[in-house]
């Protein structure tokens, strides 16, 4: 994060001025997304969850359904996910 000291800092000055019942620790913004990366969900026998950070494009909405055109291309660039069960592939 860019900016994360001059945050903290902020905040610090901000929660000074604060009666200490009334103060709060530093939490820093998560709304950045990272462009190509995103969580892929699952269902097998139990539902399964990776994330990558090496998907073909970058999603436009935080949750997309398996028949969207958009989730298909963006899941394109990884390689076709196979379920083993020992020492057979199915």
């Amino acid at each position: 994060m860019e900016n994360y000291d001059a945050l903290k800092r902020q905040h610090t000055n901000a929660q000074n001025s604060l009666p200490k019942a009334q103060r709060s620790p530093f939490f820093p913004p998560l709304t950045q997304i990272a462009e190509k990366a995103g969580f892929v969900v699952l269902k097998d026998n139990k539902v399964v969850i990776f994330y990558s950070n090496d998907l073909a494009a970058t999603p436009s909405q935080p949750v997309m359904d398996a028949t969207s055109e958009e989730a298909v291309r963006a899941v394109n660039g990884l390689c076709t996910i196979q379920r083993w069960t020992g020492t057979v592939r199915r």
